[in-house]
Order: structure tokens, then sequence, then C-alpha cells
């Protein structure tokens, strides 16, 4: 699977897979995380620098370092397009051009992460916010041609819904260079899905799934600052077990699609001088193998700089690797 981001307020992800019959990129038709819990992940690498009220979700840790307290609202776009093509031949086998056979493009918007922090007492934090979790938005088409490229068989799917996350949070700050946090949410939204397979001489298979998922997660973690300007965090989160999927006949699906846990680690370095700059790096390790015992636990990785000039201008930029 490939993975194409786009930095600011737009992603775009192209994935190629095989999963859920009729083999549809499996990774997308079970939902997308949305790439971004904080308002500064929304650029890719850029985690760790000033913390702010959205460290809630899945850094609490971070929240320790705040000052007096703030708000941070966000929101951002993403886009999905595949397309698979297949060479067409003339009867004495020389290629004649391309056909589409696979089309695979959706696109949504989002409002948040939107959370606010305050400082209740010199060691102590709180906040409270709410974010996207999961995009079940995706539409796909596919068509199953014979020998002589006719058609002769369709795959439609189309699958709406968000899942959200209220959480609220606190964290403690006992002495200057630690801080430790932990948080509670809820996650909740609405799913639907409808998949249609046509074949030629056959009959039209429809099958419909929806419902309200909703479940209850938590995160925590640690932070330090053993030497001025460098910063160094850890953190977990839970995952969620979601209920109340439901088939079009109102009983319970047969494929629950669960949150996985997380763990990460962090680094960041703020250099001083002409140009001030921060330099930080995450891992993330993400438990798929408990929502699925035949899918795969995923390391991922970026990093990223920031720049500030006068007037409180920054300029941000990162990469990472997501396999």
């Amino acid at each position: 699977m490939t993975r194409i981001i786009i930095s600011l307020v737009l992603l775009a992800a192209g994935a190629f897979g095989a999963g859920f019959p009729p083999d549809l990129p499996a990774a997308a038709f079970w939902g997308r995380p949305v790439s971004w819990s904080g308002v500064r992940d929304i650029v890719p690498g850029v985690v760790g620098f000033e913390p702010g009220a959205s460290e809630l979700f899945l850094r609490p840790a971070r929240l320790g370092f705040i000052g007096r307290g703030g708000f941070e609202v966000g929101g951002g776009s993403r886009i999905m397009s595949e397309q698979r093509t297949r060479l067409v031949y003339d009867q004495f086998e020389n290629a004649i051009g391309e056909i589409v056979v696979a089309d695979n493009l959706s696109g949504s918007w989002y409002a948040g992460p939107a959370a606010v922090a305050y400082r209740v007492a010199e060691p102590v934090l709180v906040a409270a916010g709410i974010r996207p979790v999961t995009d079940y938005k995706y539409d796909y088409y596919k068509e199953y041609r014979d020998d002589f490229y006719v058609v002769i068989g369709t795959d439609r799917v189309e699958a709406e819904g968000l899942l959200y996350e209220a959480s609220v949070g606190t964290a403690v700050r006992p002495v200057s260079w630690l801080a430790l946090g932990v948080s509670g949410g809820y996650r909740f939204g609405s799913r639907r899905v409808r998949v249609e397979t046509m074949r030629v001489g056959d009959s039209t298979a429809l099958y419909e799934e929806g419902g309200r998922p909703r479940g209850i997660g938590f995160a925590a973690g640690l932070a330090v600052e053993p030497l001025a300007g460098l910063r160094l965090d850890a953190g977990f989160d839970g995952g969620t077990r979601l209920d109340e999927w439901r088939s079009a006949a109102g009983e319970d699906a047969a494929l629950e699609r669960n949150q996985p846990w997380q763990a990460r680690v962090g680094v960041a370095w703020f250099a001083a001088g002409v140009l001030p700059s921060r330099v930080s790096a995450e891992a993330g390790y993400v438990g798929w193998t408990g929502v699925d015992s035949v899918w795969s636990n995923v390391l991922t990785v970026r990093g990223g700089v920031e720049h500030s000039f006068v007037n409180g201008l920054r300029l941000s930029y990162g990469a990472g690797v997501e396999p």
C-alpha cells in the first residue's frame, strides 16, 4: 500500500490492496484514521514543538508544559483517489489502449480538533475537547470484463460516516522537568455501507450495514525535559471496542471494526540562534493484530522542522513513513 500526503490543509492518499470481498482496498473500506489528532499534526512530521490543548487526545503528558492554558481549533480535508487500468489488445495481440476497470475517488472535510486547557493550580492542568477519529467515507466502482473486454459484472460500494471522540484529561507537573498526563474519551458517530455486486447471467447481490458505533477509550503518558531545550515523551492509547454495528436486517453485524491501541515515543529539540528552530521526531506502533489476527502491526516514523520568524510567523515542514 502506498500513501502520499500533501501537507498544510489538504491531505491526499492512495491505497492499493485487497481485502473484503469483492476485492476492495481493505484499509479504505474499514475506514481511515484521520491523520491528525492535534492542530499541529496537519503538517506531517511536525510534532512535539510547543504543546497545545489538542495534545489532550494522544499525548496528554505534554499538557503539563503549557503555561496558564489556552485553546486550539483546527480542520482539514482528505482526498483519496485510485484508478486501476488494463491494456486492451486487438485480435493480433497488439496493444491498442487502456480501459479503466476500477475507480475509487472520495473526499471529506473535517471540523476539529477543538480543545481548551486551563491550569487550575500550579501543578495541575485540565483540558477538554473533541476531534475526528475515523473517516468512513468511501466510494468504489469496479468492472469485470471477458476476453473480448465486454463488461460481464460490476462491483459498487458506497459508504459514509465519521467517528468522533469527546475527551477530558488532566496533567500534573510535580517537578519542573517532569509531567504526567491521562485522558479519557467517549467515541461516537455513524457509519453506513452499501455493497452491490452484479454478474451477467447471475443475480444481483446487495449487502447493507450501518449503525452508530460507540465506545470508551483512554490515553496516558509522561514527558520529561532533562536539559534546557530538549524534551522527551512517551504515550499510550488503549484503543476502543466499538458497539452498535447493525446489518440491514437489524442484526449485529458479523464484522466489528474496533480502534487499535497505539504506543508513541517522541523527541523535540530547540535550537536558538539567528533563526530559532525546533527539530522533532516521533515513532508510533499501532497494534492492528488486536483488531484482526490476520492483520499486521504497523510502525510509523516521522520528523519535522519548524522555524520561527518575526511577528509570530512560523515555517513548518516534515515527512513521515507509514507502511
